[in-house]
């Protein structure tokens, strides 16, 4: 993204200014068209340019916790509903989420940080699931509750 750190500094000082000078304490960041290896570089990248923009509103004293995902629209994976012997019959339901089994695992030790949700219906074919990864977690919210803000949010 192209001169992220004024433009997310001019969110935060409109955050400050409608709020009556109470900055963000969390700030959630979704991005979409980021391929699994541009993670290291590109998402980094981005991250340093956001929190470059919280020490020029607010110094070092402003350092708020910043939740990074990744949307990737463009994926291979398909669900689909089976009925009681085991074969597809249709597509899931709109809000459905997949956060185990097909998802990528992350280093023995850790929670997986990444998952799939269906957020439209499917028209014509099979609906396509959106993948998402948490890169970055300053707040230490679980997975099932940032998977609720996209239920929450559609």
């Amino acid at each position: 993204l192209v001169d992220l750190t004024p433009k997310v500094r001019e969110c935060i000082e409109a955050y400050y200014q409608y709020n009556k000078g109470v900055a963000p304490q969390r700030i959630i960041f979704y991005r979409d068209g980021v391929a699994n290896n541009q993670f290291a570089n590109e998402c980094n990248e981005e991250i340093k340019s956001i929190m470059r923009a919280c020490l020029e509103h607010g110094g070092g004293d402003y350092v708020p916790e910043l939740i990074y995902i990744v949307a990737q629209q463009r994926t291979r994976c398909r669900l689909a509903q089976t009925d009681q012997s085991g074969r597809a019959f249709g597509n899931v339901a709109c809000g459905t989420v997949v956060d185990k089994d097909i998802v990528s695992l992350p280093p023995t030790g850790q929670q997986p940080n990444n998952f799939y949700m269906v957020s439209q219906h499917g028209l014509k074919g099979t609906a396509r699931p959106m993948h998402y990864h948490v890169l970055r977690n300053d707040a230490g919210i679980p997975l099932e509750e940032i998977e609720r803000l996209f239920i929450a949010s559609k």
